[in-house]
């Protein structure tokens, strides 16, 4: 596995090897392909979120990437999921960043700390946005609700697919502020 930088990636630049960023490191499991866009769809629009249970582990080798690669990263404290907004959330009847975040936690012994980062503001789908309206879509949908807890803390952000960078970006971001060490981990980049 290797880092993507979620701000270079949003603003269209290369995204692999950027140092100028370090909050903002993504690391994917995998390239999307024909073999994610399976367990992506049957988690996401199957209604199978308990598909996610299965990729606790490889989730958390990627986490030990993250722990050896990202300087001075370490082992996390905790693992956060991209939140969705309460409306999509009822209408999917889970969030399956946070069935992933519970699996990767799970993995790595360590609590998943729901509900520190919000989405404040409902966005509209980033699916069939470009990436010029995704970074648009999500710039200051997400807070951090409880700052004190995040003060030094290694976080792993816990996201289904990258695309164009732009929710982590946002999600990393707003973590970063907070004063917490982020590192996004998502199951596969769509490049």
């Amino acid at each position: 596995s290797f880092a993507l930088c979620a701000r270079c990636l949003a603003a269209g630049r290369e995204p692999v090897g950027c140092r100028g960023h370090a909050a903002l490191a993504v690391w994917p499991a995998w390239v999307y392909d024909r073999r994610a866009e399976s367990v992506v769809h049957a988690l996401k629009y199957d209604g199978r979120p308990r598909v996610a249970e299965t990729l606790g582990a490889e989730l958390a080798r990627v986490a030990a990437q993250v722990a050896a690669g990202a300087a001075g990263a370490g082992r996390a404290d905790a693992v956060i999921e991209v939140p969705l907004h309460p409306a999509r959330e009822r209408e999917r009847g889970y969030n399956q960043s946070a069935r992933l975040a519970d699996a990767l936690a799970a993995s790595l012994g360590v609590p998943r700390l729901g509900g520190v980062l919000r989405r404040v503001r409902a966005t509209r789908a980033q699916a069939r946005l470009g990436p010029r309206e995704r970074r648009d879509n999500v710039r200051g949908a997400f807070r951090v609700e409880r700052p004190d807890w995040m003060r030094e803390r290694q976080v792993l952000v816990v996201d289904d697919v990258v695309t164009t960078g732009a929710t982590f970006e946002a999600c990393l971001s707003a973590l970063a502020d907070a004063g917490a060490r982020p590192a996004g981990v998502a199951l596969a980049w769509a490049q």
